[in-house]
């Protein structure tokens, strides 16, 4: 193994004050990282106000090395949104991959929508097509008689030929 793919370090954010989950020096959320990703703006997660509040737990360490001291200090833990701890993080780590909020699904988070159903009618052949939708951007081809690839749009569509 090279020097250069130990590269990943395991990090906490600390709290600076008391709060109604935690009591100061308690982490708020862990994470995984290489570089500066530590000292990085994260999309949902508040910086520390200070950088004596950003700890490296682990450093000089593998990729598949580092998922696995995220998951378990995360475990260690517990997140608060699934009532098992203090932790802001939204997954059980690795990644961001395993362990969403098991009710998250079927809120109006745009990545869980529903896909709707809509139809068009084609101009060249004049057959009724019914889309989704969730992949709104695919091309599509209103039947196998018709070879017309057509852009989606609700009630009539646009032709366009092949490449």
């Amino acid at each position: 193994m090279t020097s250069s793919s130990c590269i990943y370090y395991v990090y906490a954010y600390l709290r600076s004050e008391d709060s109604d989950t935690g009591s100061v020096g308690t982490p708020y959320y862990i994470g995984k990282g290489k570089g500066p990703r530590a000292w990085n703006k994260h999309k949902n997660v508040p910086l520390p106000k200070s950088n004596k509040n950003i700890v490296i737990l682990e450093s000089s360490l593998t990729e598949i090395g580092s998922l696995a001291i995220e998951r378990r200090m995360i475990e260690w833990y517990g997140r608060k949104d699934n009532q098992t701890g203090i932790l802001i993080n939204r997954t059980s780590g690795g990644d961001g991959v395993t362990g969403p909020k098991p009710n998250f699904r079927g809120t109006n988070h745009p990545r869980y929508k529903e896909p709707v159903i809509k139809s068009f009618i084609c101009k060249t052949c004049g057959e009724k097509t019914e889309f989704s939708t969730k992949n709104d951007k695919e091309r599509i081809f209103c039947s196998r008689r018709c070879a017309v690839m057509h852009v989606k749009q609700e009630g009539q569509c646009k032709p366009r030929k092949r490449k």
